[in-house]
C-alpha cells in the first residue's frame, strides 16, 4: 500500500473523490470552500484514477439534473389523503386567522397610538371595549406589558 505523499495517508483511501474532499474539509476546516476545492482540484489532477470518477459523478449529477432523471416521480393521491390534506389545510388557516386577530390587537392603533402603547387612563377615556383592559392595566402601565394577546383577545370578544 502506497502513501500519498502530502497527506500522508493510504493512497486506496483517497481513491474515492468524496472521501478526498471529506478529508480535506475535516483536515482543513479553518479554511473556506474555495480554499478546499482548490486543494481537491489540485490533489485529482495529480491522480488519473481519481480524475475519472470524479468526471462520471459530475456526468452523472448533471445528466439527472438535466433529464430529470433520479428524482422520485408524486404518487397520486387517494380520496383518504386528499381529505386528511384538506383537513390539515383548513386547521393551518384557522389557526393563521386566529394569529392575525391576536397580533392586530396590539398593534391596533387608536388616534394614532398603538394599543400596546396606551396606558390604563387612556383606554379607560376611550370608553367601549376598552374600558375592560383600563380596568386591567394600572394608570401609568401600558397595555404590552401587561396584557399579553390572548389576554386581549378574551376582553376584545
Amino acid at each position: 500500500m502506497s502513501l500519498n505523499e502530502n497527506t500522508d495517508t493510504p493512497r486506496r483511501a483517497l481513491s474515492n473523490a468524496t472521501q478526498l474532499l471529506l478529508m480535506l474539509w475535516k483536515r482543513y476546516p479553518e479554511q473556506s470552500k474555495e480554499e478546499i476545492i482548490e486543494k481537491f482540484g489540485e490533489r485529482v489532477a495529480d491522480d488519473v484514477d481519481i480524475a475519472g470518477e470524479c468526471a462520471r459523478d459530475w456526468a452523472s449529477l448533471n445528466w439527472k439534473r438535466i433529464t430529470g432523471t433520479g428524482k422520485p416521480k408524486p404518487q397520486p393521491k387517494s380520496d383518504d389523503d386528499r381529505k386528511i390534506s384538506e383537513e390539515a389545510e383548513a386547521a393551518a388557516e384557522a389557526a393563521i386567522k386566529e394569529k392575525i386577530v391576536e397580533v392586530f390587537l396590539l398593534d391596533m392603533v387608536i388616534d394614532g397610538k398603538k394599543l400596546r402603547d396606551m396606558t390604563g387612563t387612556e383606554c379607560k377615556r376611550k370608553g367601549g371595549w376598552l374600558t375592560a383592559i383600563g380596568q386591567k392595566v394600572k394608570a401609568r402601565q401600558k397595555v404590552g406589558q401587561v396584557l399579553s394577546e390572548a389576554e386581549l383577545k378574551g376582553l376584545y370578544k
